[in-house]
């Protein structure tokens, strides 16, 4: 039947590492989890399922906080429920629909550095200063 993966992160926009943080980094408001077949690249397999879910680009805890606690009550919990369909369809001979993933348009993103992470903990401060009206840009 072959082997699925399940990737906390839309491919291929956000293929790699640190699900969810590259999204709130850039401030796009939704990240995905995708199921799709394993093949010789790191998350370029053929896609199976895809779902995006809302992020609060500005949240009032430290970000990183946050991003690991959307991962555990949002990502992964819906990531097993989707993996769990995919099997189960696999298992009964469905129909499974692949999409194949276009090349990426950048690179495959890596674990966030401290520097990193100091980055997104300004954006964040930023953004929730621009949301109480404290900055006019």
């Amino acid at each position: 039947l072959g082997c699925l993966n399940l990737h906390l992160g839309l491919a291929p926009e956000f293929r790699g590492s640190s699900p969810a943080f590259y999204e709130m980094l850039e401030g796009v408001p939704t990240v995905g989890v995708t199921i799709h077949r394993i093949n010789e690249g790191l998350d370029t397999g053929p896609i199976i399922k895809q779902e995006s879910f809302p992020i609060d680009l500005a949240p009032r805890e430290d970000p990183i906080a946050y991003l690991g606690r959307y991962q555990r009550e949002v990502l992964i919990p819906n990531g097993i429920r989707m993996m769990a369909d995919a099997v189960r369809a696999a298992a009964s001979g469905s129909i499974i629909i692949e999409r194949p993933q276009p090349p990426a348009s950048r690179p495959v993103r890596r674990r966030a550095t401290y520097r990193l992470k100091r980055e997104l903990r300004r954006r964040v401060r930023r953004r929730r200063e621009r949301k109480a009206g404290l900055i006019f840009a």
